[in-house]
């Protein structure tokens, strides 16, 4: 992970091995920005926290390797984390790194995958203990 202060020398970075490329100042600028447009959807995103309290929202990643067997190459359908846990999901990643949004129940997930899943607090305590990662 490295930082640098100009956009034209993210590709250097990225050629000396850095897997990550922050600009702090577009980062802020883009924040400052979204407040003015969409300030409701920045308030919202901003209080994902899972380190608070039971009600709280949380963006939790599931890495697929790690879940027992029994979920394996399994449907949304079949797994119904909404109904079983409350969580929904809002992304999956496959073993090559396309990236799904809002996945059709009928994907077929790849052991290799991984997903984003939005709950609460709560929720997201009922996921890990399914899938056994506590």
């Amino acid at each position: 992970m490295s930082r640098v202060s100009e956009e034209n020398n993210q590709s250097k970075l990225a050629l000396a091995g850095a897997n990550h490329v922050i600009m702090p100042d577009k980062i802020g600028g883009d924040y400052m920005a979204a407040l003015l447009t969409v300030p409701d959807l920045i308030h919202f995103l901003g209080n994902l926290d899972w380190w608070k309290d039971e009600i709280s929202p949380n963006v939790e990643e599931v890495d697929l390797s790690k879940v027992p067997e029994k979920y394996h190459n399994k449907t949304l359908a079949e797994m119904d984390l909404r109904k079983r846990t409350g969580c929904n999901v809002i992304g999956y990643r496959d073993e090559n790194g396309k990236q799904f949004i809002n996945p059709d129940t009928s994907l077929s997930l790849s052991t290799q995958g991984k997903l984003i899943v939005l709950g609460s607090g709560e929720s997201i305590k009922k996921l890990n203990q399914m899938f056994q990662l506590d």
